[in-house]
């Protein structure tokens, strides 16, 4: 009976350290920033495309971004609510937003350049050059820019991010 039982047992633990399901690593932080780029582009004024961006930052989250022209000084949004009504408000003014890593050349080749260091909050810092372009609702008019945007990672999730766009690069686009 004794060797019934351990070889029972042997048998379970072979069992479920095998064919236990593997659990899911923490993503990636250059994946995080992807995802973040990917949703951003699918912002179609929607709750539910909101929530989904949403969900990739802590609760406790800041979003920075320059000023406007009417303003001086940085703009941060702090917590979900205020980071959820500046992409609604985003959303309801734009269309068509592509927003990209901005792919780097040399020696005939391209490359998405992504920045990835350890932060002092415990968690990774993940910097990217972008190329931003939106369709304004109000007049149909196309705009693009340049930026950067640096993403704090903390636990698998969005702890900050600050964007950077040159306004003096904004360009309309126009077509032929």
């Amino acid at each position: 009976m004794t060797r019934s039982m351990l070889f029972t047992g042997l048998l379970l633990f072979t069992l479920t350290t095998t064919y236990a399901p593997a659990q899911t690593p923490a993503s990636k932080p250059d994946d995080i920033v992807r995802q973040w780029f990917d949703r951003w582009n699918k912002l179609d004024g929607s709750p539910e495309a909101t929530a989904r961006l949403l969900e990739l930052y802590r609760p406790d989250a800041f979003h920075q971004i320059g000023p406007s022209e009417k303003q001086i000084g940085e703009v941060r949004f702090e917590g979900h609510d205020k980071i959820r009504k500046m992409i609604d408000d985003f959303a309801k003014a734009n269309t068509n937003i592509s927003f990209r890593i901005q792919a780097v050349t040399a020696n005939e080749k391209a490359a998405e350049i992504i920045h990835v260091a350890e932060g002092p909050w415990g968690g990774p810092s993940v910097a990217v050059q972008y190329a931003a372009a939106y369709t304004t609702r109000k007049d149909n008019r196309r705009w693009m820019y340049p930026g950067a945007a640096f993403f704090q990672i903390q636990d698998g999730k969005i702890r900050g991010v600050r964007f950077y766009m040159s306004r003096d690069e904004t360009m309309e686009v126009f077509t032929r």
